[in-house]
């Protein structure tokens, strides 16, 4: 590229595009090189730099300007830029000795339990299952239209489940106490709540489950927000083959890398290299609902006792999961993302979604009514 351009392209980036459009500053000093610049009617405008050798500078909205450059009048196209990686080169290919030295470290003291629920954990039937839904301490509302509908004490006795909710601390425990008097099904831990600290309520439910509610024989976590359709649980529970031990189910991934944009400072999903080495993450259920029995849960947690921490709770599953050669596999409908409530009750109704993430508590209510109106005709 000529000396010229290059310094029209300098001028236009210096100038106009990074006081307002960019997120990376770049100076002459850095020696970018324009890949692409059409001088009179800029309309893709990339350039790299040597201080980021890794990414590529990229528009991701436009707004065209006429700018005036030593008495020339050019019509730019102004562009918001954004950062996007080049193939990761420095990343490790994932292993599992590699993850294993990665993820060790000394044993974890075990987390303690501020309020344990007063209902028992076990059930009748050596098949019985428990349901711990992790919750943040303000999601009164969740946890309310929860127990009026699908995890009422009816449905509990009816499906041979128990169901609890894991909650973190707050400074106001004010309602909170009148939570516990009258259901006693909370199980809170000495842990504040916040998002990065999803990953210490999982351990903690896993170490839960495995001191202190080891009798039923399957385990499922779910988020708040969803609806869970109670059939399933015949299934497992009547089918001796359907679920063994040393296996995660639910609605997984494979193969994904980590998301690794430079302008993602403060993006809760970046993960920087030094967080994790390696270029994807091993096999995971999503959060919203996964399942796994009771012994698998055990090992889990003895694996989790002497593994570092993850700031993703499902990936960190799969992570603790691939040390112990333990398999994830996906089962077909198991976890819906929630976009038209209409329409989605009818592919719960035709295609048998087990699980159904994001609902608001209206959607949650329509979705039990629905079903359990269509239910009772059925057996009328």
């Amino acid at each position: 590229m000529s000396k010229r351009l290059q310094d029209i392209a300098l001028t236009l980036y210096t100038k106009i595009l990074a006081p307002r459009h960019t997120v990376i500053p770049l100076t002459k000093e850095d020696n970018f090189e324009p890949k692409v610049i059409l001088v009179h009617n800029l309309e893709m405008f990339t350039m790299t730099s040597p201080r980021y050798p890794r990414s590529v500078m990229m528009f991701v909205n436009k707004k065209r300007r006429k700018v005036i450059l030593g008495g020339i009048i050019i019509s730019a196209v102004l562009m918001t830029l954004r950062s996007a990686p080049l193939k990761d080169q420095t990343a490790e290919t994932l292993t599992r000795p590699g993850l294993r030295s990665f993820m060790q470290q000394g044993e974890r003291i075990g987390i303690p339990f501020l309020i344990q629920p007063k209902l028992k954990c076990n059930q009748e039937s050596e098949r019985s299952t428990v349901i711990t839904v992790l919750s943040k301490t303000s999601n009164l509302p969740q946890r309310e239209v929860i127990r009026q509908t699908w995890g009422c004490s009816k449905m509990q006795i009816k499906y041979n489940f128990r169901l609890f909710f894991v909650i973190g601390t707050v400074t106001d425990v004010s309602s909170l106490n009148n939570e516990v008097f009258l259901y006693g099904d909370i199980i809170q831990v000495d842990i504040p709540e916040s998002y990065y600290n999803i990953v210490e309520k999982t351990i903690a439910t896993f170490q839960w489950v495995t001191e202190l509610c080891f009798e039923p024989r399957f385990f499922f976590k779910m988020d708040d927000d969803v609806y869970f359709d109670l059939e399933f649980l015949k299934i497992i529970q009547n089918n001796d083959t359907y679920l063994s031990d040393d296996v995660i189910h639910g609605t997984c991934v494979y193969g994904v890398p980590p998301y690794r944009y430079l302008d993602a400072e403060g993006d809760k999903f970046k993960v920087s290299i030094g967080e994790y080495p390696f270029n994807t993450y091993p096999p995971y259920c999503g959060g919203p609902g996964y399942f796994m029995t009771s012994h698998t849960a055990n090992k889990m947690y003895l694996m989790m006792k002497t593994t570092r921490s993850f700031k993703f709770e499902d990936v960190y599953v799969g992570m603790v999961a691939c040390l112990l050669q333990i398999s994830v596999e996906t089962i077909d409908n198991f976890v819906y993302e929630k976009k038209n409530i209409t329409r989605l009750l009818q592919k719960v109704k035709v295609n048998g979604f087990r699980v159904v993430h994001g609902l608001t508590l209206d959607d949650v209510q329509y979705l039990w009514d629905s079903r359990h109106l269509e239910y009772n005709d059925r057996h009328a």
